[in-house]
């Protein structure tokens, strides 16, 4: 072999000889900078002397620890809320008696308006105009003088006048009367669920006639 091709055959050589270092080189940084890898710790129970309170963390117990603390603080956010809980109830409650209040009240002034009401003219005048009809065609017309005459139908036409007005103010009041029974009921209800929480209201006079 001729001494130029010795040359080069050993320039051949040695550049493989490099790149195979550079790679075994390389791969050895490789795995030698590559973070280590960690599994997923087990939970580990609380150290001795704490008690668990919830996402990992843990609360002294023993002497100088603020466990006394912490259940006065939660006693105290518990007591909170209830008295919360309390005072919303409340005032539904007193909410729910106010509008009771205020219907009992519109339906006693339409009974006392109905009570106030004069007798109509009208129906005066057309029971007035029917009882003296019927009066002179109770009898023969030579006795009707005797019959039908003021001294005794005037009696008879205002009993009957009060009869029908009566009737029709009855009539009138009868659906609110209805009615006001029924929140004389509510309201009694409602008096006795304040009296529970601790509180009392007086009832409204509710009539019944």
């Amino acid at each position: 072999m001729k001494q130029g091709e010795l040359a080069v055959v050993a320039s051949l050589s040695l550049g493989t000889v490099l790149l195979v270092g550079l790679a075994v080189g390389g791969g050895y940084l490789l795995l030698r900078d590559r973070p280590a890898q960690t599994g997923t710790a087990a939970p580990q129970p609380a150290p001795a002397g704490t008690l668990p309170v919830g996402n990992g963390v843990v609360a002294p117990v023993g002497p100088g620890s603020n466990l006394a603390a912490l259940q006065a603080a939660q006693d105290a956010e518990k007591a909170r809320e209830e008295a919360w809980r309390r005072a919303d109830k409340i005032n539904g409650l007193e909410r729910d008696l106010a509008t009771c209040h205020n219907e009992i009240k519109r339906l006693t002034d339409g009974l006392n308006t109905i009570d106030a009401t004069p007798v109509d003219a009208q129906l005066r005048n057309a029971i007035s105009d029917q009882e003296w009809a019927s009066c002179r065609n109770s009898g023969p017309w030579l006795t009707q003088a005797a019959r039908c005459h003021n001294g005794n139908m005037e009696p008879r036409i205002a009993a009957a006048v009060q009869a029908e007005w009566a009737a029709r103010q009855a009539a009138q009041r009868r659906p609110l009367l209805v009615r006001l029974s029924e929140l004389d009921a509510q309201q009694k209800s409602v008096l006795a669920n304040l009296a529970q929480l601790g509180v009392s209201k007086a009832p409204l006079n509710v009539r019944t006639t």
